[in-house]
């Protein structure tokens, strides 16, 4: 309700407490019932037209709700009635938290969504858990309320509903931001458990492998040896750049991975027109491409489909991320394309963020959609190295 209204609630036990002989207590509620309504319409008058939000909505319902029911029990209890507030308060909040579980998003997602608007799906399960607390939370306020207004004794209420009650809030406040810290760290860590870094990515076992591409061509199923045999092809090159080209998502990142661990550096190209690829190409190129008519271009060429997987290899090393090139290219519809130098430890650290945000988990079934092409900087991300990163079981 804002911050003047919080305050005027908070000091609104202790003014009727010691102005209590000086006029009566229904006079204080009717004037606070008058603030925080007008509080809650200003949107509403100033600005008819705009579109308002759900926190003002239900701060209007909240308010209106909690002025009728005071002033029925004024009507039957008198001046008693001013004690009700805090109760009549807490009810309506709480069931303003439990309508909003019913009908998301909940006030805390939306509190939330004012500081950080794009939640990942594990913040708004996390919010709504919060929610449940804060129902409980007002649920039990309202009873400890009634009590102190059933025992007729103004000083425990106004100790209680003044100071104790607040105090109570600020301790479950000060609590969730403490657990959330740590819950945040805890979920971080759980992220990134078992999650291989892009420069292992080529140490993945076998069955790992298999368990990922779920295909029974022979490629997939003997994945590192695959892996194994075409790094030797192309470190037996002497060319220094490796142009990459494959519609086939497992081809394509055997590729990948066998360039960077040549030490040769890796170019995609924008485009696999054979016009383009003639103008980016150079003499020190090579072609490491599932697409034979690209093997009439004068230029080297390794065919990705003719590799056979090795029977037996060493345990490959890691890839230095630093060191590993990545030569990637502007799309060139605003004129020639452009190349974008990256390295590995950059797109890890991409990947890091979309993990953070959205922790893939094993043996979820996550499906991932990407509407761009994996020879380009964002399709890669989505659809290649942050997927085949995380655990597969």
């Amino acid at each position: 309700m804002g911050a003047g209204a919080g305050s005027i609630a908070l000091l609104y036990p202790f003014v009727l407490y010691f102005l209590k002989d000086r006029f009566s207590p229904l006079y204080l509620v009717y004037a606070l019932l008058i603030f925080l309504l007008t509080r809650a319409l200003v949107p509403f008058i100033l600005s008819p037209k705009m579109s308002k939000t759900p926190l003002q909505k239900n701060t209007l319902l909240l308010t209106v709700g909690v002025a009728g029911i005071l002033t029925v029990l004024s009507v039957f209890q008198g001046d008693i009635a001013a004690l009700y507030y805090p109760v009549i308060m807490s009810l309506a909040l709480g069931s303003a938290f439990f309508l909003s579980l019913l009908f998301p998003p909940s006030l805390i997602e939306l509190l939330a969504r004012l500081q950080e608007p794009a939640l990942s799906p594990a913040a708004v399960i996390y919010t709504r858990n919060v929610t449940k607390v804060w129902v409980g939370f007002c649920l039990l306020n309202a009873v400890l309320s009634y009590t102190t207004v059933r025992s007729g004794n103004l000083e425990i209420w106004t100790l209680y509903n003044g100071v104790i009650s607040y105090g109570l809030m600020g301790i479950l406040l000060g609590g969730e931001f403490l657990f959330r810290t740590f819950y945040k760290k805890s979920q971080h860590k759980k992220a990134f458990e078992n999650f291989t870094p892009l420069s292992h990515l080529h140490q993945k076992k076998e069955k790992d492998w298999a368990a990922y591409w779920q295909s029974q061509e022979t490629v997939c199923r003997h994945y590192p040896a695959y892996i194994a045999a075409l790094t030797l092809q192309i470190k037996a090159s002497k060319m220094k750049r490796i142009f990459l080209i494959s519609e086939d998502r497992a081809l394509f990142l055997a590729g990948f991975l066998s360039t960077l661990q040549a030490e040769k550096t890796l170019v995609l190209p924008s485009s696999h027109k054979p016009d383009l690829l003639k103008s980016l190409l150079k003499k020190d190129d090579l072609i490491l491409s599932d697409q034979n008519n690209l093997n009439s271009l004068d230029c080297p060429f390794i065919a990705l489909d003719k590799i056979k997987p090795l029977e037996t290899f060493h345990r490959a090393k890691r890839i230095n991320p630093e060191k590993a090139g990545i030569i990637f290219y502007t799309s060139g519809s605003s004129g020639t394309p452009k190349p974008i130098g990256k390295n590995l430890s950059q797109l890890e650290n991409e990947v890091k963020e979309l993990q953070k945000t959205w922790p893939l988990k094993p043996n979820r079934n996550t499906a991932l959609f990407s509407t761009v092409p994996h020879h380009h900087l964002y399709g890669l991300l989505f659809s290649l190295l942050w997927p085949a990163r995380a655990p597969s079981s």
